[in-house]
């Protein structure tokens, strides 16, 4: 049997696809739905879709062999709990928590996406049957015990009406399209239920049955199984990002049925709501990439491959693409290449690459056409005359281009509209750009590109010569943006450090940038880090969007150029104070908000800071990359400051699993559950590379330390290169080496050691 679909993995045909609620799981080779509701008698309120409000987000899978959702109304609780012990099989539980009154749960079976199913419910069997005749296909949900009131409907509306006016659920119906099952529930009350899809009805019965008899102990069984392999943090100042980064993704991860594509939206109230039924942003679904690359490499890929598709005529990725239309007259910040390095280098996927390079290439190439608007060889924001948009042609397009929309940077920029940009060069943008062509320099030279490769190198110094000679204020001490008069724009934002991962300045302006300007409490500096703009600039206190709040994608491109520099100390305060800052609504809300207040930490503080908003996961992204990340040159782990032992688990790189243990006392890297480096303190080690009877790092740290190698076979004879110094060395009968290091404050030691000859 195969009911499966091309364009989406086996595991993953049960989900949450549904963008209009959180309490639904849907089978999408049938658009099938089983959707969990609740209905206060007394009110005559029911509420089918939980999108935003009384939705506390719990464990979810993105496979969803496991999700948990806790559901609110009018003060009472129920819990959620779908589990998948096969393919095509869910059982669920719903657990009155709380009980106010009178409470009732509706459980309702319906059709997606114009399919076609014909549902009906066979009380004698307590079950819902579905048929597709045009498929050939069935499906069937069983419950535990028989509801004292059901409707079979021609479409769901109708069960909102019957709910509504009557208090109940009517069975006027034998056959529809929608079926729901009404029971009243005590506190302590679970309701159970089992699910499947098959070729035929015959064999659904008992196999539902079956499942609904073992719903308790498979739904733990799946919880224990899932927390098992997942990605995690456990223990120390770091504890729970990366189950957060992974839960926040999966709970926003949706099917684009217009498009027939699974992505992760910025929000399901964005999406639904605001731009009829599906939506994405440039940098949003880059970063939504980069964000479950951590665990799940297939919603990675599909970001990239959703937004990459957008792309207009001319090579640009639009601002936005929805059902409402498109954003031809503009773009936003270039930040694809990076993030598809980024991912890449976790997935190695050389087919994504393939895949991906001309069209960030048809997307660079497009800047330099369009967005260059005196013509000094550096880049503006702009929009174009062309396209429905509303705004299009404006100076506020041009600040929506930006993806800063109401940035006080852009107060004083005027929109030249004969050139389609503002008159303010910025360092942000040509920052970004820079970085572009790097990325795309690494990804060419992997497809053997040479040509490509060397022509990226090139512009990428070119730019970067531009940008120091014209946009560093030596007077502050900073980069700036500055007006095509020649006058340097004095408002200061985090784009300002930029230039920072794309490698821009040299180490004495870098350290100036961070010492006179980061770590400035009257400027950026803080319990709460990184405000979207000066801390002394007035338009901070609107704390109104990108008016003073701070931001994810802000704080990770900052925290990127900290750790480019070898700042570590500062990367891992800062990295510390992001994750803490996440970590204040997600322990006690499970928000993860688009901005938060740059005084008070608070997300919840304005409406316009959507509480379940996907890129406010990368605060607590941070928190992992400070453990753990894959460079260019290799592996990086370790944390120079850490004041508790935190243990990173279930790191996949291409076909290997890492976990890391970093405390105060201890560095430790396993590979495949056997330890390959151990150091007695805090370091960090870069650029970590193994190759068959040799191994490369980079090692910093303070103080003696000694750091034991796993990498060869027992009384191997090897030759250890420290700082270009030789000295040849035996391999313990215990398969280890053990280095005594010298480790000076802020320098690092280069370690080369292969298999003496």
């Amino acid at each position: 049997m195969f009911l499966g679909r091309r364009d989406v993995s086996l595991g993953k045909l049960w989900n949450t696809w549904d963008v209009r609620c959180v309490n639904g799981i849907v089978f999408l080779p049938l658009g099938f739905e089983i959707r969990v509701g609740t209905y206060h008698p007394r009110a005559r309120e029911y509420v089918a879709e939980y999108r935003r409000e009384g939705v506390r987000l719990g464990t979810h899978d993105p496979d969803c062999s496991v999700a948990v959702v806790d559901l609110e109304h009018r003060g009472n609780r129920v819990r959620l709990r779908f589990g998948k012990p096969d393919p095509y099989t869910i059982v669920g539980e719903v657990e009155a928590l709380r009980v106010r009154g009178a409470l009732h749960v509706i459980v309702e079976a319906l059709n997606l996406w114009d399919n076609r199913g014909i549902l009906e419910f066979r009380p004698s069997e307590r079950r819902i049957v579905a048929i597709y005749p045009g498929v050939d296909r069935a499906a069937s949900i069983m419950i535990d015990r028989e509801p004292p009131y059901w409707g079979v409907y021609a479409d769901e509306r109708h069960v909102r009406v019957d709910l509504e006016r009557l208090g109940r659920l009517t069975p006027t119906a034998v056959r529809g399209s929608a079926a729901a099952l009404q029971f009243p529930v005590r506190r302590g009350d679970k309701l159970r239920f089992a699910a499947s899809v098959a070729e035929a009805l015959d064999a659904l019965g008992d196999k539902c049955l079956r499942m609904l008899n073992e719903a308790p102990d498979l739904l733990n069984k799946l919880v224990e199984e899932y927390e098992e392999r997942r990605v995690k943090v456990v223990g120390g100042e770091f504890d729970g990002c990366a189950q957060a980064v992974i839960n926040a993704v999966a709970w926003n991860t949706v099917w684009d049925n217009v498009n027939s594509r699974m992505y992760t939206t910025v929000s399901r109230v964005w999406a639904y709501d605001g731009w009829g039924g599906y939506v994405l942003f440039e940098w949003d679904t880059f970063f939504n990439a980069l964000l479950a690359s951590i665990e799940d490499w297939e919603v990675a890929e599909a970001n990239i491959r959703a937004i990459l598709s957008e792309a207009t005529p001319r090579g640009a990725v639009p601002n936005y693409a929805s059902a409402r239309g498109a954003s031809s007259d503009r773009a936003q910040p270039p930040v694809g290449a990076y993030l598809t390095w980024k991912v890449y280098l976790r997935c190695r996927d050389l087919s994504l690459l393939r895949w991906a390079y001309p069209r960030l290439k048809r997307f660079h190439e497009w800047w330099f056409k369009a967005r260059d608007g005196n013509g000094d060889g550096l880049l503006e924001w702009g929009s174009d005359p062309i396209g429905a948009d509303g705004t299009r042609h404006t100076l506020q397009a041009a600040k929506f281009e930006s993806g800063l929309d109401n940035s006080p940077m852009y107060d004083e920029a005027e929109f030249v509209e004969e050139r389609n940009t503002m008159n303010l060069i910025d360092v942000g943008l040509n920052s970004l750009y820079a970085l572009d062509a790097l990325s795309l320099a690494k990804i060419a030279r992997e497809l053997n590109l040479m040509e490509d490769a060397e022509k990226f190198l090139r512009e990428y110094e070119e730019v970067r010569e531009r940008i120091n000679r014209v946009l560093w204020c030596e007077e502050e001490g900073l980069y700036l943006n500055r007006f095509w008069d020649g006058r340097f724009s004095k408002r200061k934002s985090p784009t300002c450090f930029y230039p920072l991962v794309a490698g821009i300045p040299d180490r004495r302006r870098a350290e100036r940038m961070v010492k006179e300007h980061l770590l400035n409490p009257s400027e950026f500096w803080g319990e709460f880090v990184i405000p979207s703009i000066s801390r002394d600039d007035p338009a901070f206190r609107d704390n109104n969007y990108w008016r003073g709040r701070i931001w994810g994608p802000m704080n990770f491109l900052v925290y990127e150029g900290l750790k480019q520099y070898g700042f570590d100390e500062v990367a891992y305060d800062f990295a510390l104070r992001s994750v803490k800052l996440f970590m204040r609504e997600w322990l006690g809300e499970t928000h993860y908000h688009e901005n938060y207040n740059a005084e008070t930490g608070e997300g919840d503080d304005v409406p316009n800071s959507d509480p379940f908003y996907s890129w406010g996961a990368l605060l607590a992204l941070i928190g992992v990359q400070e453990l753990f990340d894959v460079e260019d040159g290799g592996l990086r782990f370790g944390s120079l400051n850490v004041r508790e032992v935190n243990e990173l688990s279930n790191y996949r790189v291409g076909c290997t699993s890492y976990s890391v243990r970093v405390g105060p006392s201890v560095t430790e890297a396993r590979r495949n559950g056997r330890t390959f480096f151990r150091a007695n303190k805090a370091v960090v080690v870069r650029n970590y590379k193994r190759l068959p009877g040799y191994v490369e790092f980079d090692i910093k740290g303070e103080g003696t330390v000694e750091a034991a190698l796993f990498e060869f076979s027992p009384r191997t004879p090897v030759e250890a290169s420290i700082n270009g110094r030789r000295v040849r060395m035996m391999v313990d009968e215990d398969g280890s080496l053990t280095l005594k290091l010298e480790l000076k404050r802020g320098e690092a030691l280069h370690i080369a050691i292969r298999r003496a000859l």
